[in-house]
C-alpha cells in the first residue's frame, strides 16, 4: 500500500502534538525507533521511574501480594526503567489476581507491542480501553501499534482520540 507523502506528515503532526499535549517531549515518547532498549532488545515505556517511584512500587506489591492494582504499578515502574522481563512477570501476577485490570493489560499490551506481537497486543489493548479511567495512553500504544503496521490512518484515528480524552481531563 502506497502511503501519500502528505499522509506521514499529517501522522508526524498528531505525534507532535500529542508530545505537546502530554508535556513529554518527543524523544520520551515510546516509539519502535527509540534509541534506549532493554536488554532483550524491548524499547522501554513511558519515562523512567525514579529510584524512588520504583522503590514504593516494590513495598506496595510486597505489601500487599494479593493486590492486582499493586503489581500492574510496580510492572509499570519496571518497564519505564527497561526490566521487561520482570514487568511482563509482574502484568502476569496482576491479570492472574484480576484478569480485569486494565492497567496490567495495557502495561502487558505495551510490552507485546515493542516485541513485535502486534495482534496479541492490540487485543489486549482494545480489552483494556473500555475499562480504563486513563484512556490516553491506550490510544497512543494502538497508534503505535497501527504505525508499525502501515496502517496510517487507523495510526492517525487513535492519536487524535488519545487528544480529544487528554482535552477532556483524562490520562
Amino acid at each position: 500500500m502506497e502511503v501519500s507523502v502528505y499522509r506521514r506528515w499529517q501522522l508526524m503532526l498528531y505525534l507532535v502534538l500529542y508530545s505537546v499535549v502530554c508535556s513529554t517531549p518527543m524523544d520520551r515518547l515510546p516509539t519502535a525507533s527509540a534509541g534506549q532498549t532493554s536488554s532483550d532488545g524491548v524499547v522501554p515505556g513511558w519515562p523512567p521511574a525514579t529510584d524512588e517511584s520504583l522503590a514504593a512500587a516494590m513495598a506496595g506489591a510486597k505489601a500487599d501480594p494479593t493486590s492486582a492494582g499493586a503489581h500492574a504499578r510496580l510492572g509499570n515502574a519496571l518497564f519505564s526503567r527497561g526490566d521487561i522481563a520482570s514487568a511482563l512477570l509482574s502484568f502476569n501476577t496482576a491479570l492472574k489476581l484480576n484478569p480485569h485490570n486494565s492497567e496490567a493489560k495495557t502495561g502487558k499490551g505495551a510490552i507485546l507491542s515493542r516485541k513485535g506481537e502486534l495482534a496479541s497486543a492490540e487485543k489486549l489493548l482494545r480489552e483494556a480501553l473500555p475499562q480504563s479511567p486513563e484512556p490516553v495512553r491506550i490510544h497512543y500504544e494502538l497508534g503505535l501499534i497501527y504505525q508499525k503496521s502501515g496502517k496510517l490512518n487507523q495510526a492517525v484515528v487513535e492519536f487524535k482520540e488519545g487528544i480529544s480524552k487528554f482535552q477532556q481531563g483524562k490520562r
